[in-house]
């Protein structure tokens, strides 16, 4: 085992499994010898293999049938309605727990099921899954939050392409694409805050939040939906430095204006002394100081 856990952030295994047919219980090498599918794809012994201790393994509605077009293959994968949705994604958490109680991998569903996953990890290799959803229109009703996260749903990403929660983007494409959180959408993040789920960011979609659900530097990067070319992926670092620069200076001027004491109430009355200064630092981490 590696000396320090690898962590995948995204893996779509029990679509593989349920959607699509492919059998996760055998390597990679396997299926291109035994030549059971004409492409390979990750695999439960490959991240054994690999050294992969914790993984984000994702819960899907399957393809909606007016992104994808009726014509999608394998027909099984398409859903409609949101009923079709819910079923789909438990049909995958099912599938998931049938591993779990297999032993082939841990379902992880909290803190201390995390310690123990990874003090068990070191001996036996075993993957741990943490669940969470893409696209979150498996939710018929906000109201059923609770019924999802006891069945281990710790993550939920509101949109893949347009659901009943928000706008997304699917795979991408080269125009912005307008949009944000439904009323619905809204509703569903209190109740996961109160919840304690994770709110988990499309990868695909950079602005589909309102601007009080973002971190102020989300999505000025880019004016596009998806950023996958050579020549956008080179200039990030560049461009989020330039961002920082100006975010920075903002907090900055925000902090020096929030910690500045108010001269009438003197001195002595803040509990200094005469000319005593003060130092602050800002959450950018440059220090700021007023008398």
């Amino acid at each position: 085992m590696p000396e320090v856990p690898i962590v995948d952030g995204h893996l779509d295994l029990a679509e593989l499994s349920t959607l699509f047919g492919r059998d996760l219980t055998i390597g990679a090498a396997d299926t291109r010898t035994r030549r059971l599918h004409p492409k390979a794809t990750v695999s439960l012994p490959d991240m054994k293999a690999g050294g992969v201790a914790v993984a984000l393994a994702t819960v899907t509605a399957g393809f909606l049938a007016a992104d994808v077009g009726e014509s999608f293959q394998p027909q099984s994968a398409l859903y409609r309605t949101a009923a079709e949705a819910e079923a789909q994604a438990l049909r995958q958490i099912a599938c998931y727990e049938a591993w779990e109680r297999d032993e082939i991998v841990r379902i992880v569903r909290s803190v201390a099921d995390l310690d123990e996953h990874l003090a068990l990890w070191r001996e036996d290799g075993k993957a741990g899954l943490v669940l969470v959803m893409e696209g979150a229109d498996p939710i018929v009703d906000v109201a059923e939050l609770p019924r999802w996260w006891s069945r281990g749903l710790r993550g939920i990403g509101l949109t893949y392409g347009d659901t009943k929660y928000g706008t997304g983007v699917a795979g991408g494409s080269e125009t912005f694409k307008r949009g944000g959180l439904t009323r619905a959408g809204v509703s569903l993040l209190e109740l996961m805050a109160e919840i304690g789920a994770r709110q988990r960011a499309c990868p695909h979609a950079h602005r589909q939040a309102p601007e009080r659900w973002c971190h102020p530097r989300a999505g000025l990067t880019w004016r596009r939906d998806r950023n996958h070319s050579l020549q956008r992926l080179s200039g990030a670092t560049m461009a989020t430095r330039q961002v920082d620069c100006r975010y920075r200076r903002r907090s900055c001027a925000q902090a020096r204006r929030a910690h500045r004491p108010r001269r009438r109430l003197g001195a002595r009355r803040r509990g200094l002394r005469p000319g005593r200064r003060v130092w602050r630092r800002c959450h950018s981490g440059r220090d700021t100081h007023h008398r």
